[in-house]
């Protein structure tokens, strides 16, 4: 299992959204049972209290092991927020670290190419 977001591996066949609103051109699968309700998303800018609340009423109303099983090993888990921003996606990784006990990596962004004046340097 991974995570990551749209923009990184939205077109992965693996890729499962678990965000309230998808991308209107999403076709892939959606778990909504992760997804924040809109209440807490209003939290956003306030990290302690936007976890508390998905704790509460997203977390603690789920059997890890029952999630994992209906995502799948292999799943990577989505949405918007870039690698390193404050995100839901990572509090489910971490959810499931501790009660599962192994890693939940984040895929990263891949490198961006570079420019011609940076391939001039190397050449």
């Amino acid at each position: 299992m991974f995570t990551s977001n749209f923009r990184i591996s939205g077109s992965h066949p693996n890729a499962v959204a678990i965000c309230l609103h998808p991308p209107a051109n999403w076709k892939g699968k959606c778990y909504y049972k992760l997804a924040p309700f809109a209440s807490i998303l209003r939290l956003k800018n306030q990290e302690e209290e936007y976890t508390k609340r998905y704790q509460e009423r997203v977390l603690n109303v789920l059997r890890p092991h029952a999630v994992y099983n209906e995502l799948g090993e292999d799943a990577i888990l989505l949405c918007y927020e870039e690698p390193g921003e404050f995100c839901h996606r990572r509090l489910v990784a971490a959810w499931i670290e501790k009660h599962l006990g192994f890693q939940v990596p984040e895929i990263p962004a891949p490198p961006k190419p570079l420019s011609p004046q940076q391939l001039d340097l190397i050449v």
